[in-house]
């Protein structure tokens, strides 16, 4: 489906220069002075189309539909920055970027919970969800991250990781493409003594490490 958006997007692209350099040369057509306020003057194109409808109605009117698929498609391609610079297909640096920014925001809010609970840390997503963005502590909830592919608001996913070194050095497995992943980490005694956070990419896993990428991309207090 995002090829077919992709596809149909760079089609409207290219109709629309076409259509926009029709609209030009019959503004010079008529007199080069049109033509040069139709380049330089701001909205100078619409008097002149008004104007001249007769002659440019046809190519303005194709340049309006072509506009409005470019348009339509930079709406709808899942991207993690939308739109246009990602025809055919998502910008794989940029939601991976975005989901780690995510997981750093998931990271802060663990340790926010932590600070008020004598560094114990949440043992699952509902006890610190008011230490989001906009929530208030300890009963109302912030606002959920935002999946750069998904670009829908979406909670911590819970996770399994309960050896941190373990779980860095392990390859990247499957995970929600742009999900968070929260993982509470007990010491001998079952205390919440830290966290994981990873994270997914535009591919359905992991994030990797920076350094390395056969390794898993974790943030934790360990």
């Amino acid at each position: 489906m995002d090829l077919l958006l992709g596809l149909l997007g760079l089609l409207g692209v290219a109709l629309s220069m076409v259509f926009g350099l029709w609209c030009l040369i019959i503004a010079f057509r008529t007199s080069v002075i049109w033509g040069l306020a139709y380049m330089f003057i701001p909205f100078a194109g619409l008097v002149f189309v008004v104007c001249h409808w007769d002659q440019v109605g046809k190519p303005f009117l194709g340049l309006f539909c072509s506009v409005a698929v470019v348009v339509f498609v930079s709406l709808t391609l899942p991207a993690a920055m939308g739109g246009l610079p990602h025809l055919g297909g998502r910008n794989w640096e940029s939601s991976a970027l975005a989901t780690e920014s995510n997981m750093r925001g998931v990271q802060v809010a663990a340790e926010a919970y932590a600070s008020v609970h004598e560094g114990m840390y949440p043992p699952n997503i509902e006890l610190f969800k008011c230490n989001f963005p906009e929530g208030r502590p300890p009963s109302v909830d912030g606002k959920a991250p935002i999946n750069p592919i998904s670009r829908e608001a979406e909670w911590p996913l819970t996770g399994t990781v309960t050896d941190v070194a373990a779980a860095r050095k392990t390859p990247p497995g499957p995970l929600k493409a742009g999900a968070v992943e929260y993982s509470v980490v007990y010491d001998a005694g079952h205390k919440a003594i830290g966290y994981a956070v990873r994270g997914g990419d535009a591919d359905g896993q992991a994030l990797p490490n920076h350094q390395d990428k056969a390794s898993t991309l974790v943030l934790s207090n360990q």
